[in-house]
């Protein structure tokens, strides 16, 4: 019924891998191979698109863990593929999937709602190498919405209690520590921090990308 919904679900999923597990090797060329099958113009159908996408996702589950675990390795250089953009493009991006948003979050689809928030930071990340305190700051989100992953791994802050209430002081500290960061190298940066809602997770996912809106 909504196969724009099931893109958005894919392309968030394999973002994740990339940004935060960061494959090399097969699994890397797999997910680039993904990504070119949605922005392939020569498949119309939304349907086809999906059905070729989950068909190479699937191709993940032959993977034995030595194998993935031989792919999961540090470099000391690689080949740049990201296009270097401005901050402007991420709010175009930001812009062009907030209806799709508003409509699932209505709807009463809030995990579809966050996968679009998700798809939007994810695709910014794996397209475009955006300037250093943007770039932190979709990081952050990340680490926000992924925290368990976080916490798993060691990192010390807790952005998200374990009865899933966002820690307000936390984050808006983690977001003031980014501009103040940056702000050698950038000069004066502003942020809308009023902007961040914490009831619900729908609610802060869109709040943090019009909070991503208001850099300037």
């Amino acid at each position: 019924m909504y196969p724009g919904a099931i893109s958005y679900l894919i392309l968030n999923f394999i973002y994740k891998i990339d940004f935060l597990i960061k494959p090399e090797g097969n699994i890397l060329e797999q997910i680039n191979l993904i990504h070119k099958k949605f922005f392939n113009d020569t498949i119309t159908s939304v349907h086809d698109k999906n059905k070729e996408m989950i068909r190479l996702i699937r191709e993940f589950e032959k993977i034995s863990f030595d194998e993935f675990a031989s792919e999961i390795y540090e470099v000391s250089s690689t080949f740049g593929t990201s296009v270097p953009e401005g901050h402007q493009r991420l709010v175009e991006i930001i812009d062009a999937q907030i209806n799709d948003f508003d409509w699932y979050c209505d709807n009463n689809f809030p995990v579809i709602a966050q996968a679009i928030c998700g798809y939007t930071i994810g695709y910014s990340l794996y397209s475009f190498a955006l300037p250093d305190p943007t770039k932190a700051l979709l990081k952050l989100y990340y680490s926000i919405t992924e925290n368990q992953l976080f916490q798993a791994l060691h990192f010390k802050d807790v952005y998200v209690s374990s009865d899933q209430k966002f820690n307000k002081s936390k984050i808006t500290s983690a977001i003031k520590e980014i501009i103040r960061d940056n702000e050698e190298k950038y000069g004066k940066i502003s942020v809308d921090l009023s902007v961040l809602k914490f009831e619900n997770t729908c609610a802060f996912c869109k709040s943090y990308l019009s909070l991503l809106k208001t850099i300037n």
